[in-house]
């Protein structure tokens, strides 16, 4: 009983992509190559001498235009199709050595290829799922990214998302990144990888940019314009680079003194009270507001109505006050809500007491 598995036959294209690029295809499908299988001695048989030049280079142009995977397909479902009996080539009987050496197949290849099927494998070790372990600068850009993320970050209050300061660019962060890998002498991960791994690792840390995105301070708006659409010198961009830096590491600094005065009152609400006063944005604010708007009501005049929140954290409770433009939008406003909010807040300690 005899067995082989045909080899498909590759387009000139194909021929013409690895002879001009691939060394070992070219290596292995030379003339002294095919004149060196004529003059093995395989076994008693000489199989090897039974082909003509042209036959030998045809099936090593037919192997070795396939990739790597194909090729240990084709290796793998030969040798289990064959069994213990003889292969076939172009139709006519080889040994192993005479078929091994009409492909230029390696040794170790080979013996590989056994092994598997040694111990009943279905597929070639090629095929098998395989676990990629993350490199070292991969887990450094990672473990990099979190804590600059904790840093600067700021959680949104109505989904599980962390913007970035506006002012930043992707590709300012990963400038900061590298600078900062290359100080400490260590190695750096390339930018496209670097990216990818911000969106499979970290994809909800974001950049507070485009719709849905607060209100921006005024320095990072000039900043960001600066930086994004002038043509500076470089001392220039670098004395405004380090100006961003300085900013946001203030906001930094802000938002770490906010979490610590919130972590104070809640341990001892008894000492120390935390509160937060913002106003809502006023474009949503304007009374009446219908599902869908008609010509006829596009220009009429809405009142505007002013929505202010104040928070006790220690007390987990939000007050809201509301006002109208009969009330001019200053700092009268800012001391009403805390001082309304202050009463609140001793009214709910006497009760408790």
């Amino acid at each position: 009983m005899m067995a082989s598995v045909p080899l498909r036959d590759t387009t000139n294209q194909q021929i013409k992509h690895r002879q001009g690029n691939g060394t070992r295809f070219s290596k292995q499908t030379s003339f002294e190559s095919v004149k060196y299988v004529l003059s093995t001695h395989c076994c008693e048989n000489e199989c090897c001498r039974q082909f003509t030049c042209d036959e030998i280079k045809s099936c090593r142009i037919n192997y070795w235009t396939k990739t790597m995977q194909q090729q240990r397909r084709y290796l793998f479902s030969s040798l289990r199709a064959a069994g213990s009996h003889k292969l076939l080539v172009l139709g006519r009987e080889v040994c192993e050595t005479g078929w091994k050496a009409m492909y230029g197949i390696g040794k170790r290849r080979l013996w590989e290829i056994k092994k598997l099927l040694a111990k009943k494998s279905d597929v070639p070790y090629g095929d098998l799922p395989r676990l990629k372990k993350p490199s070292v600068e991969y887990l450094q850009a990672k473990t990099w990214l979190e804590i600059y993320a904790r840093q600067f970050s700021e959680r949104q209050p109505d989904k599980e998302e962390y913007r970035l300061p506006s002012c930043i660019t992707k590709q300012a962060v990963y400038d900061l990144y590298k600078e900062e890998m290359i100080k400490a002498k260590q190695k750096v991960l390339g930018r496209s990888s670097f990216h990818e791994m911000w969106q499979k690792a970290l994809p909800t840390v974001k950049i507070s940019k485009g719709k849905g995105a607060q209100a921006r301070c005024t320095p990072c708006i000039n900043m960001e314009t600066v930086l994004m659409n002038m043509k500076l010198p470089k001392d220039i961009r670098k004395e405004i680079e380090e100006k961003r830096r300085l900013h946001l590491n203030l906001q930094s600094i802000c938002r770490s003194k906010y979490y610590k005065h919130i972590k104070k009152a809640c341990e001892s609400p008894d000492k120390y009270v935390s509160l937060i006063i913002d106003n809502m944005d006023q474009a949503k604010t304007r009374l009446p507001t219908f599902s869908s708007n008609s010509k006829v009501e596009a220009h009429l005049h809405k009142v505007q109505h002013h929505v202010t929140g104040v928070k006790a954290h220690h007390l987990g409770k939000t007050f809201i006050l509301t006002w109208t433009d009969q009330f001019h939008p200053d700092c009268n406003i800012t001391i009403n809500a805390l001082i309304y909010t202050l009463h609140e807040i001793s009214l709910i300690c006497d009760s408790d007491s």
